[in-house]
């Protein structure tokens, strides 16, 4: 009797266990309106200085007008890099706690599965008792009738214990595939981000040749247009 509730109370545990493992699955990212917040104010920059640049590109050529615009160019790839960097940290951190969930849905799995292995045992115990059996054996008929109630219960827990077991697999799926997509995400953004950095190279190179060349001078910067 002892042993029925036994498996019945384990059986139990690890479901909560399961269940705890995937609602974290689905639990908001800490901290995600805080990046969005940064992100905006970080666009905001980047488009004040294209609004700058397309204001300077209106007027006559010069020096401080071309100085301006590609100073711009750099501000405002640096403020690209900056947003780009923001959303490789938080992908990695996101990437990081998906490869803790799927190790921890992985160890619950194995647990899922030893425990219907303890209920199949069970169960063929049970399955393997009759009648005829309870007539030899000393035992009472509230014995004999505990134990139809134990393989009940077993049925159940049984039954249940599958469909948590399913639930885990497709919470664990889904994560993987997550976590894929994410990778996918971290990659292209930092591609991107290097492109940005050689882009305001490019641009503080050129704005430093134009200096040297005219040393400032509107008239020498007008010999080299």
């Amino acid at each position: 009797m002892s042993q029925h509730k036994n498996i019945i109370s384990i059986f139990i545990y690890l479901i909560v266990c399961v269940l705890c493992s995937i609602s974290f699955v689905n639990a908001q990212i800490p901290g995600r309106a805080e990046l969005e917040a940064q992100l905006k104010k970080i666009e905001n920059e980047i488009n004040a200085q294209k609004s700058a640049i397309a204001e300077k590109q209106k007027e006559s050529a010069s020096i401080a007008r071309d100085v301006s615009i590609l100073g711009s160019k750099v501000s405002n790839s640096q403020a690209r890099i900056k947003a780009q960097s923001l959303q490789i940290n938080n992908l990695s951190g996101d990437i990081n706690e998906k490869v803790g969930t799927i190790k921890e849905l992985t160890e619950k799995t194995t647990q899922q599965k030893l425990a219907i292995a303890q209920i199949l045992r069970k169960k063929n115990e049970l399955d393997n008792s009759s009648f005829a059996e309870f007539v030899l054996s000393q035992k009472t008929f509230t014995e004999f009738f505990a134990d139809e109630d134990s393989y009940v219960k077993v049925q159940e827990a049984l039954k249940d214990s599958y469909k948590v077991l399913s639930e885990s697999k497709e919470a664990t799926l889904k994560v993987k595939e997550s976590l894929e997509i994410q990778k996918d995400e971290a990659e292209t953004l930092k591609e991107l981000q290097e492109i940005e950095k050689q882009k305001a190279i490019a641009a503080q190179n050129e704005k430093n040749k134009i200096l040297k060349i005219t040393k400032g001078q509107e008239a020498n910067y007008k010999k080299v247009l």
